[in-house]
């Protein structure tokens, strides 16, 4: 089964292919009142749609590589550690 990173890839390929589709059937339905200029390249549209992701290890509130006093660490530490406990969503995106 794919991966989300597999299906959101899947479907952006699927939207490029669908505008290119819908740009043609536009030029074929305006005629000469089609203007070029109108529509993003498909070069435009794979980089504004673009995306990347870059896998890091999860952060956990004891893994501190710096030296800080511990009244400092404990205050850093609290909000990640509270972040890693509650579950995160994304939220936006299409099913």
């Amino acid at each position: 089964m794919a991966g989300p990173i597999q299906k959101l890839a899947l479907k952006n390929s699927r939207f490029l292919v669908g505008s290119s589709r819908k740009k043609a059937a536009a030029q074929v339905s305006l005629g000469f009142l089609c203007r070029e200029e109108d529509y993003p390249t498909s070069e435009d549209l794979r980089r504004a749609f673009a995306f990347a992701y870059k896998l890091q290890p999860l952060p956990d509130g004891r893994d501190w590589r710096i030296d800080l006093p511990e009244a400092t660490a404990s205050r850093a530490r609290s909000p990640i550690a509270r972040n890693v406990a509650r579950p995160s969503t994304i939220q936006g995106m299409p099913r």
